[in-house]
């Protein structure tokens, strides 16, 4: 019986996600490579999905992860036919010129802008996040780093760089570097 749900549910998945999933097939090498690095990191975590397994796994976790969907449909936005596919964001901003790193795991990101010059690979991002610019000036945007955790509530602001593998702790508001391999708590920010 629980097999057949799961049949039917991916029949779902693929028919209502079809439109979406079909950007894929015809995206460069490039971008299916980062979307495949993206699969693996959002489908190891849930339990809903069978291991991540190509244009399958892309079209149940399209069906099942809004976030996912999200940060998808950023990835093909470059793409021309893409903009006539509606897509609701989910309280979830990512402006068009923003370079993500493969790999970026979204964690119920309600609230959440991510205007930064460059998210590196591998991040993980929680909820009620802002990354942006200082002064409404958008040369002064944050630079994240690969392998980089940013906590709940946590606010990332100017120009500057936060280095790879380090943690921002959850309400954290940051305004200057981070060094790689750093933990920053608190306003104004210490290092732990």
């Amino acid at each position: 019986m629980r097999t057949l749900f799961n049949l039917v549910r991916l029949l779902i998945a693929i028919v209502t996600q079809l439109p979406f999933a079909l950007f894929y097939i015809f995206a460069s090498g490039k971008l299916k490579e980062v979307v495949k690095i993206d699969i693996h990191a959002n489908a190891l975590n849930s339990s809903v999905l069978p291991p991540p397994v190509g244009f399958a796994a892309l079209c149940l976790l399209l069906f099942d992860n809004q976030y996912f969907k999200s940060l998808y449909c950023h990835r093909i936005r470059r793409m021309r036919l893409s903009q006539l596919l509606p897509h609701r964001h989910f309280l979830l901003e990512i402006p068009y010129d923003v370079r993500i790193g493969a790999g970026l795991k979204l964690d119920h990101p309600f609230s959440t802008i991510l205007n930064a010059k460059e998210i590196g690979c591998n991040c993980r991002i929680k909820n009620n996040i802002t990354i942006g610019n200082k002064n409404d000036d958008e040369s002064l945007r944050p630079v994240i780093g690969d392998n980089v955790y940013i906590g709940a509530g946590a606010i990332i602001i100017g120009n500057i760089s936060i280095g790879s593998d380090s943690k921002i702790g959850a309400g954290a508001v940051v305004t200057k570097d981070v060094p790689p391999g750093s933990v920053v708590v608190g306003n104004p920010i210490r290092f732990l």
